[in-house]
Order: C-alpha cells, then structure tokens, then sequence
C-alpha cells in the first residue's frame, strides 16, 4: 500500500503501507491504455450513471483488489474515484451513499458489520466474492512436517498439522525467553485477544507461551529469517499474503470452527473466509452497466498472489503490479466488461 504492507481486515493498528493515495484517484490520461478494448456504447452509459468511488483500506490484496476494480471502470469509461476509509467506517459510508463499492471484505472479520447493514437495514448490498477465499491461523513450515531433502532438513514434528500434535512438539518451538514451553509468534499485541488466541492456548491447555513481533512487518520478517535458515517457526499467518505465496507453510488443524465456540472459549479454528465485493443498496439501480462488471469479476487465488508477491517481495507498487497484470491477462480483464449497456 505505496510500496504496500499486507495487512488484514480488523487489525488497522499496522503500518499504513505507502502506496494509499492522498486523496482520491481519478482518471487520466494514463487509463486510456487499454481504451481499444471497450465499446463506445458502454462507455457513454457508464459515464452517464455519474460517478462512482471506490473504497480502499490498508491491507495489500484489498488494495490490489481496489486498484484493479478502479482500472477496469476507468477503462470503460467510467467517472471513477479512489476514497480511502478505514475498514469497518466502509459500511456507514456505503450505506450513506449510492455510488459506492467494496472490492475487498472479509466476511469473518466484519460479522457484526454484515449483520447491520447487509442483513437487517439492507443499506449494503452483498454482490457475491470477488474470488479466492481466505484463511487465516497458526502456521509452521511445511518441512517441519515433511523434512525438505534437498535443503537437508529433517521432519521434526511429523505428526502436524493435527493441534494435538503441538504439546508434543513444543520443544522444538521454544526459544531462550520461553523456558520449556513453546512459542507462538503473533504481530501486533493487540492480536491475541482479537483472535483468541490467549484464550485457545488454555482452553486447549497448550503448553505455549504467545509472543509479538510487534507487527506485520515484523511477523513477516522473522518467519522469513527462521525459513530461510530452515528453523522451526509456529506463527500467525493468512492468505492471501505474499509470505503464503512465497514460501511452502501448513495451516495447524484446531477443531473445527463452531459459532459457540468463536468468540468464547476460541477453542477451535477459524473459519473459512470469504472475500466479498459490496456496493451501496442503490449502487445497481443508479449504476446498472458498472454493476454488471461488478458481477463479472473474479480474480483467482494465483493470480492475486502474484501480484502480492510483486509488491511485497520484489518492491513494486500496487499500480506498477496490479497494471502489469492487466497488460498481461486482457483477456482475462475485458471479460469481465458487459457486451452492451445495461437497459
């Protein structure tokens, strides 16, 4: 997010990365790069629906997923705007409006959120996922499991990923601050609680200790250091992230995730998580030609880490990754674009 940080939905207490705008993005004479590939027909709707904005927050794949429904409107022509809100803001401000669209919610980490303003006032509409699920927990390198011949690593946890595996294997995991229990890494400490963590470490009577990185950043950059000396490492990690793209890890298998037992005991894991796009209750109404892109659109789980990765390993913007994409999948994108206006 500037160079961007991948962040997650619900934990905006990180870096804000550097690439969110200033203010808000709006079409120029860069966007006529792929002009070619719309019709003049749905160009002239679009832009007769008005203008459009669409929200971004402060997690990579959200921005990607933000610049990317931002290029193909401009594309076809539309009056299009970047607004940058914080996350759980983006509902009041969608329900506020008519004009406004969400590239990017995770579903799990707006519960609340989806149930006042999707569910019972309907000031939000849900148009359906914009692709890949997530999923987001405890992570080991997948050699800790299996051994990786190769590099000469060893298995020293086989029996992972099932969680009853961990007490047995906490010797593995512990380090010089932790004594003889071991260590699962968090980022930010505001993190345990949020996830219930703490709480899943005693009520599975987990024989570990929780400690911070401090942040992303942080978290990213000690499981890059313990993966690339081949060490073990139990941390918190999601997907979509460059870390999950990058590098072979194993999400640890909790019992599975029930709703009396998230939020409470946090015995269990996480739920699957789906990423969503959503628009202002009037937006289909007021905007019905971009509202059929909208419908369209669907990036796949390989492509958005390629563009993850681009950002956050090899340093490019979000606008350098996410246009560099298109120039290389217009087939991919132009699908995505209605034949005819909406009537």
């Amino acid at each position: 997010m500037r160079k961007a940080i991948s962040g997650r939905p619900g934990l905006l207490l990180g870096v804000v990365a550097a690439a969110i705008l200033a203010g808000c993005a709006t079409p120029d004479e860069d966007g006529a790069a792929f002009d070619d590939a719309t019709r003049d027909e749905v160009k002239q709707a679009v832009e007769s629906e008005g203008p459009i904005e669409v929200i971004e927050n402060n997690w990579t794949s959200q921005l990607v997923q933000t610049r990317l429904g931002f290029r193909v409107l401009q594309e076809m022509g539309a009056d299009v705007s970047i607004v940058p809100i914080e996350y759980l803001a983006s509902f009041p401000a969608m329900a506020s409006t008519d004009n406004q669209i969400h590239m990017e919610v995770w579903d799990l980490t707006a519960e609340p959120q989806i149930e006042e303003y999707v569910e019972t006032k309907r000031t939000v509409i849900d148009v359906g996922p914009s692709g890949p699920f997530a999923e987001e927990g405890w992570y080991v390198p997948t050699y800790v499991i299996e051994g990786d011949p190769e590099r000469g690593i060893e298995p020293s946890c086989p029996e992972l990923p099932d969680w009853e595996a961990l007490n047995d294997c906490a010797e593995i995991f512990k380090t010089a601050t932790t004594g003889d229990e071991g260590r699962y890494l968090s980022g930010d400490r505001s993190w345990g609680k949020l996830y219930g963590d703490d709480k899943r470490i005693e009520n599975l009577d987990l024989n570990y200790q929780m400690q911070f990185a401090g942040s992303e950043a942080a978290l990213a950059a000690e499981i890059r250091r313990s993966y690339e000396r081949g060490e073990p490492i139990l941390a918190l990690m999601w997907k979509p992230h460059y870390m999950t793209a990058k590098y072979d890890l194993t999400l640890v298998e909790f019992p599975e995730y029930t709703d009396e037992c998230w939020g409470t005991t946090y015995a269990c894991g996480w739920d699957k998580i789906s990423l969503r796009k959503m628009t202002s209750a009037g937006f289909a109404d007021t905007h019905p030609t971009a509202q059929r892109m909208l419908d369209n659109y669907s990036v796949s789980d390989e492509d958005l880490a390629k563009m993850l990765v681009a950002i956050d390993e090899e340093g490019e913007t979000v606008e350098e990754a996410v246009d560099a994409w298109m120039e290389d999948n217009e087939e991919t994108w132009q699908a995505w674009i209605p034949e005819e206006p909406a009537t």
